[in-house]
């Protein structure tokens, strides 16, 4: 089964976006700043695990892959360029 994890995944666009992929037979994890909602968002959608977290902190990141069972290779911000990182 491949897995996705989808941001904003609270509530309007990523939950459906999240329905959409576990209905294609992905494994979601569903990622929000609103716990409350992400929570219950998930438990109306199939092979979903809520995460809470701030994609603009690395560490919610790291920890959302860690809890699906995913492995992130190196830091996200060492993937970019000093010129991209800067931006």
């Amino acid at each position: 089964m491949k897995s996705a994890i989808v941001t904003g995944a609270g509530a309007g666009i990523g939950e459906a976006i999240s329905k959409k992929l576990s209905d294609n037979n992905y494994r979601v994890g569903m990622l929000d700043l609103n716990q409350d909602n992400v929570i219950e968002a998930s438990k109306k959608i199939d092979n979903t695990t809520p995460l809470y977290g701030d994609v603009t902190q690395e560490e919610s990141i790291v920890e959302a892959l860690s809890t699906l069972g995913l492995k992130s290779k190196q830091s996200l911000n060492s993937k970019l360029s000093p010129e991209v990182s800067e931006r």
